[in-house]
């Protein structure tokens, strides 16, 4: 049965991130905008009384284009139209009114005297805004004046010029259209105003020297110089001068002004009107439609957060003393336009930074909190368990929260609980693997005893049935000999049999002699010297001056013995025996190599178990097979190793203590 695929589930500190996340945008989304609706409300209500004002500021212009009978035949009111003054009114009333409500402190004025301000939220920073846009027509219809870039000079002719000096204002006006920002002349005007922070006039000039065409009060400038304001330098410096490009030079005039004004308009951007998006304010009132429909508008548009209010101010309703009409020389149309949510929302910003900062430094803390407290330690846990149960140090920072502390306690309670019971499994398992290899020992001695007793025992049997029969009566001493020979054998085999017994079971006691290694090698070696020259033996001794040993020395002996007699007896006839004692890693080495065939991997491993011999067929079956085990078993007392390698001319035993 194919076994299904579990899906792949999400990371809790992932999950718990978005989660935050979402709890803290859905917070501070709920929260702010209560806070920017709280602001907008006393917004709209200074808008709406601001429209109001505006309304009887820009109407107050309006009761001036409509002239009675008895104004008309007023010189001041024929001296207003002719020196520009009237014109100058218009054009200044149409500057653009981005007028900021402030916050914190009085804002922008307005420009007609008042200020917009809020108190007690000191909090907020920037101001919320409205825009203004205003149309001067003719009593057909035709635009006279509206919002736009200008500049405006209050002027004296050149003949006054020369009579009165600088110490006149002057009585006329002139506007020059600079709203061409290509034409390099106005180009270095703007450039000019920039520099002076958005103004000209006293900022920079003092007296200005203009030479133009005069068409009414609109000046077309080709020459334009100027005197620095707080300066009693009295050059004249040119700001621009195309002259040379003028054709017909006899029509320019020059005047000279004291009051130089920048006006300039910022359209602002798309306005809705009756389900119509027009480009800003000022596109709206040259629509036919809005000026139709303006005297019937009424505060608020779709909702009473976006506020915009048209009027058409013909002042002529005014006059109700049922007598002449007034003679209409001109009307308005102004607009104003403010959005209360979204000046809040533009006041509201630095609130909105703070508290969103604030927010989500928040959210990190609690994330990094959850992640280091809960989060981490589960992991830590998990990770030593796929580890296969490692060690998880708790001690230098232990978890602070009690869920954590919880689980990691009760992992390393697991960890104790599974170590113990490993520890008890493996115990078991060693004690039976123990008792199986004793009993296959007890049998594979048993087997080994039997066989090594089965060959003297029918020797000295059949040798004892002769002697009882009399048979080779002659031949009597010779089977005496042999039956004590393969008696002495079978002693010797019982206690060598004995002796490794007590050896492996640790019951010997072992002297601690301090001896020469050096002369016990050179006594044995001088026993088997006999031996040795029987067989035409080389015996090389590789032996220091002394070589001191704390030992059984008896049980030493006995190795070296082992050693020494096994290389004698195992080397061929002519062959080299050669022993050499050294000192390795601290210890002392007696190592004794005999030329001869070399012992194959399976002797190499079992040569030192019981009853285990080479080839007999190179020893005539002689020896018991336990000198190599008592030998290790030993060394191994001593607290040494034992071994054996195959050399390039025979085989090297060893042991180190």
């Amino acid at each position: 049965m194919k076994r299904r695929r579990e899906p792949k589930r999400p990371g809790a500190l992932g999950r718990i991130t978005w989660m935050l996340t979402a709890g803290f945008l859905a917070l501070w989304l709920g929260c702010m905008g209560c806070v920017t609706v709280a602001v907008a409300i006393p917004f709209r209500d200074i808008f709406r009384e601001d429209f109001a004002r505006y309304t009887d500021v820009v109407d107050r212009l309006g009761l001036m284009g409509h002239v009675t009978g008895e104004e008309r035949d007023n010189p001041r009111w024929e001296e207003s139209w002719e020196s520009g003054a009237m014109d100058n009114a218009m054009i200044q009333s149409t500057r653009s009114r981005f007028v900021t409500v402030g916050i914190s402190g009085p804002g922008r004025n307005f420009d007609f005297g008042y200020d917009l301000r809020l108190e007690g939220l000191g909090l907020l920073r920037g101001g919320a805004e409205y825009q203004t846009a205003v149309i001067y027509c003719d009593p057909e219809g035709n635009i006279l004046r509206e919002s736009g870039d200008y500049l405006t000079v209050q002027y004296q002719t050149e003949e006054e010029w020369q009579e009165r000096g600088s110490s006149h204002a002057g009585s006329h006006y002139a506007w020059i259209d600079i709203s061409d920002r290509e034409d390099p002349r106005y180009a270095i005007l703007w450039k000019a105003i920039e520099e002076n922070g958005g103004t000209l006039g006293p900022m920079r000039y003092r007296d200005t020297r203009i030479t133009g065409y005069l068409n009414g009060t609109q000046l077309e400038p080709v020459k334009f110089e100027y005197r620095m304001h707080f300066s009693n330098d009295d050059t004249w410096h040119v700001e621009f001068d195309v002259s040379d490009t003028v054709q017909e030079p006899e029509k320019l005039v020059t005047i000279y002004g004291m009051y130089v004004d920048f006006i300039t308009y910022e359209p602002g951007g798309a306005v809705w009107y009756r389900d119509k998006k027009h480009e800003n304010l000022l596109s709206l009132l040259r629509s036919e439609l809005a000026r139709d429909n303006a005297e019937n508008f009424l505060y608020g548009r779709k909702t009473e957060w976006d506020l915009l209010n048209i009027v058409h101010l013909d002042a002529r309703e005014y006059w109700n003393t049922g007598g002449e009409e007034p003679k209409l020389e001109f009307f308005a149309y102004a607009a104003i336009q403010a959005s209360p949510l979204l000046g809040a929302m533009k006041s509201l910003w630095y609130v909105y930074l703070v508290t969103f900062l604030l927010g989500l430094i928040c959210l990190l803390v609690i994330r990094s909190r959850i992640r280091d407290n809960l989060i981490a330690p589960i992991r830590e846990v998990s990770g030593a368990r796929q580890r296969d149960w490692a060690v998880i140090n708790f001690d230098n920072d232990p978890p602070r929260w009690q869920e954590a502390w919880e689980i990691q306690n009760h992992y390393v309670d697991s960890r104790e609980y599974r170590r113990m019971k490993g520890n008890e499994v493996k115990r078991l398992e060693t004690a039976l693997e123990y008792v199986r290899t004793a009993e296959e020992h007890r049998r594979q001695m048993t087997s080994n005893i039997a066989h090594e007793l089965k060959t003297p025992l029918a020797v000295v049997h059949s040798y004892a049935e002769g002697l009882q029969e009399h048979i080779a009566e002659e031949k009597r001493e010779k089977y005496l000999e042999t039956i004590l020979a393969e008696t002495e054998r079978m002693d010797t085999m019982v206690l060598e049999m004995l002796d490794l017994s007590r050896l492996e079971a640790g019951k010997v006691k072992l002297a601690r002699d301090d001896f020469d290694l050096v002369e016990l090698a050179k006594s044995v070696f001088d026993t088997l010297s006999i031996k040795a020259a029987e067989k035409g033996l080389r015996v090389t001794l590789n032996l220091p001056e002394k070589a001191m040993l704390a030992a059984d020395e008896g049980r030493i002996r006995q190795v070296v013995e082992n050693f020494a007699s096994n290389a004698v007896k195992y080397t061929p006839e002519g062959g080299t025996v050669a022993a050499r004692i050294f000192r390795e890693g601290g210890k002392t080495v007696f190592s004794v190599e005999n030329e001869s065939r070399p012992l194959s991997d399976e002797a190499l491993e079992k040569v030192w178990d019981t009853f285990w011999r080479a080839d007999e067929s190179r020893t005539g079956g002689v020896g018991t097979g336990l000198g190599l085990a008592i030998a290790r078993s030993i060394v191994e007392l001593h607290g040494g190793k034992v071994g054996v390698q195959n050399t390039v001319t025979g085989v090297e035993f060893r042991f180190a203590i």
